[in-house]
């Protein structure tokens, strides 16, 4: 462990009876292991692949190699700076200024008779309105000034990275956060409904195109294959195949994110899972493939069309704006949810005996006296379980009861 200060994990077991069977873990395997593969003895092991198939894990390696290179060029620095800073002192200060927003009983008063659903969800309002205020000028800024002028400048493009990330990553994190949340909610399910009919889930599927998220990504994908699948095989977001202290196997995982991202690895997925004729998956595959032409198709032609008939931009002024404007928290996105993952998850290791259990209970994993505190609620069955003083935690896979686990 890297931290220091964490002394002890704990590893929870939960009963998932919430979570209704899935007939079809094994119509979605995952390819033959492309990682890096120890022999008993913990040395490299050669694998017999086909010219094909080093092909195709090269080309993997590549697009992973560049995520990685382009995340560390543009966008290691808004995240470091500002995480830092939101370390050392200016998180005291902002949660003060903050809080005067989010514990204003007017504004949650507001928020509960005309905006959410259930009075629960007040606690996502101020912070998402002052992400969406200032999410929104700024792209509105970098439209006038390409319009203005042409061109936008590096050193305005890095500014907007940094107002992307936000202080301590709190703008893309809240942003991926409220998307996962709507996801859960098909149809705008935690909006009132005049809000539901005009917006829907207006983090996932409109604001999320600036942040990287294919829109119906979570309302499908998120819930019918992740959730479904508990992170096993099929799940787009599966990893245990690779090794989680590789560099290498990191690169191959940022590809497998990538194809998820860009909604093609989840499309896939729902083809193969819908060809017995169910119809739930042949529904999210529709769902999802609208989504893509939205992301892929009718936001750039906006974008281009506004941008052209606007005059002051050539085809080379535009395409540097799709690149760094609409293409780029694409791939700042996939990197971070790849590390992420890989992190949250390097505490889990799914060996073939766990892997033959892998059937009943929803695992989570705490890190107990770590550098930082947080809370952990697990419910599902009308309990919840409250964890204090611990760093992270991961949920959502199944393993077996063991005798380091506490059942609930």
């Amino acid at each position: 462990m890297t931290c220091e200060a964490v002394k002890s994990t704990a590893i929870i077991t939960i009963p998932h009876s919430n979570i209704p069977p899935f007939p079809h873990r094994d119509m979605c395997e995952q390819k033959p292991r492309i990682g890096s593969v120890k022999d008993a003895a913990g040395a490299p092991k050669k694998l017999n692949l086909t010219v094909g198939q080093r092909l195709t894990v090269a080309f993997r390696w590549t697009v992973g190699a560049f995520l990685f290179v382009n995340f560390m060029v543009l966008w290691a620095g808004p995240v470091f700076i500002q995480g830092q800073v939101w370390k050392m002192g200016a998180n005291k200060y902002l949660r003060m200024v903050f809080s005067l927003l989010d514990d204003n009983k007017y504004l949650r008063k507001f928020a509960e008779k005309y905006v959410y659903s259930k009075e629960v969800y007040t606690d996502f309002f101020a912070i998402s309105v002052t992400l969406a205020m200032s999410a929104i000028s700024s792209v509105c800024f970098l439209f006038y000034w390409q319009i203005t002028y042409g061109t936008l400048p590096m050193w305005l493009i890095i500014l907007y990275y940094f107002e992307w990330v936000g202080l301590g990553g709190r703008g893309m994190g809240c942003a991926y956060t409220f998307a996962h949340k709507e996801g859960h909610h098909r149809n705008g399910g935690i909006y009132k409904p005049w809000f539901a009919n005009i917006f829907g889930n207006f983090w996932e599927n409109w604001m999320g195109c600036w942040y990287g998220n294919v829109p119906n990504s979570f309302s499908t994908s998120h819930m019918f294959l992740h959730h479904h699948l508990n992170g096993g095989k099929g799940d787009t977001f599966y990893q245990f195949d690779l090794d989680r202290t590789s560099l290498n196997d990191l690169f191959l995982f940022l590809f497998r994110i990538f194809d998820h991202m860009i909604g093609t690895g989840s499309l896939r997925a729902f083809k193969i899972l819908g060809q017995d004729g169910s119809r739930i998956f042949a529904e999210n595959h529709d769902i999802l493939w609208r989504g893509m032409f939205w992301y892929w198709v009718t936001v750039p032609t906006f974008i281009i069309s506004v941008l052209v008939f606007a005059g002051n931009c050539g085809v080379g002024q535009i395409a540097w704006f799709m690149w760094f404007v609409y293409l780029q928290p694409l791939f700042g996105m996939t990197f971070f949810l790849a590390f992420m993952n890989f992190a949250l998850h390097g505490f889990v290791e799914f060996g073939p005996e766990v892997m033959a259990a892998f059937r009943g209970d929803r695992l989570a994993l705490c890190l107990l006296d770590g550098c930082a505190d947080c809370r952990l609620f697990v419910g599902g069955d009308g309990r919840r379980l409250l964890l204090t003083g611990c760093d992270v935690f991961s949920g959502c896979h199944r393993t077996s009861t063991s005798p380091a686990s506490t059942v609930l």
